[in-house]
C-alpha cells in the first residue's frame, strides 16, 4: 500500500508572550538524544535531508538535543537549529493523505 504524507499547513507562529520571551521555534520530530550528533526522526529513521542555520547544530546549551526549525522572525527563517525542550517552542505535525474520488483528503 502507498501511502502519502504533507505537513498539515505551513508552520504558524504565534507571537505570544511565553516567560518574557516570543516563541520562534517549532520542534520538527528531529533529535539526538540518544546518541549526540547522530540525528533520528521521532519514527526511528535517519534523515536524508539536513538544513542547519549557520553554525548549528551549536550543542551551545546542556540539552539542546531536539531539532526546531525558526520561525518567520528569524533571519534564518525556515532553516534548523538544535535547541532544548527547555524553550517554549511549537511544534509541526505530520497527517496521513488519501484519495477519494480523484481528491486528496486528510485524515
Amino acid at each position: 500500500m502507498f501511502s502519502k504524507f504533507v505537513v498539515v499547513s505551513a508552520i504558524t507562529f504565534q507571537q505570544e508572550d511565553v516567560d518574557g520571551s516570543a516563541m520562534d521555534y517549532a520542534s520538527i520530530g528531529l533529535s539526538d538524544a540518544d546518541q549526540e550528533l547522530v540525528y533520528v526522526w521521532i519514527d526511528g529513521s535517519t534523515p536524508d535531508y539536513l538544513n542547519w542555520a549557520p553554525n548549528e547544530p551549536s550543542n551551545s546549551w546542556e540539552g539542546e538535543d531536539f531539532v526546531a526549525i525558526f520561525g518567520p522572525i528569524h533571519l534564518h527563517h525556515g532553516m534548523w537549529l538544535d535547541n532544548s525542550l527547555n524553550v517554549p517552542h511549537g511544534f509541526v505535525c505530520e497527517r496521513q493523505l488519501r484519495q477519494i474520488e480523484g481528491k486528496d483528503e486528510l485524515i
